[in-house]
């Protein structure tokens, strides 16, 4: 996350190195539409970033995302967390594997005093 920060202030002085250093008008529309493309790149990416994380999708995942809106990305990424889920366990059971003995009572009293014969 760090790394991504740096990058980004690396590019915003390049940025404003690129528009302050423009001397004609059309250099600085140049510059002005590039440092926009660029912000719109970086917007997207982290919207892209922010749907990846809403959805606890791994990071190598969050580049595939497609979409242009964050509605568009979410869908996707409902799709893509589908794809994880896990798998279903084998057995639903609850561990005890119930014995032959067992005659289904389920009066107490009765149960207790067929332990106390033991």
């Amino acid at each position: 996350m760090r790394g991504e920060a740096a990058s980004y202030r690396t590019r915003l002085r390049d940025a404003e190195s690129k528009l302050s250093e423009a001397k004609s008008p059309e250099e600085f529309e140049a510059a002005l539409t590039e440092v926009k493309a660029k912000n719109a790149e970086l917007e997207h990416s982290l919207v892209v970033a922010s749907v990846a994380r809403k959805f606890e999708l791994p990071d190598e995942l969050a580049g595939r995302l497609r979409g242009s809106t964050s509605q568009e990305l979410e869908t996707d990424a409902k799709a893509l967390q589908a794809l994880l889920a896990p798998a279903a366990p084998e057995s639903l059971g609850g561990g005890l594997t119930p014995s032959d003995e067992d005659d289904g009572e389920m009066d107490p009293r009765k149960l207790a005093r067929r332990t106390r014969r033991f």
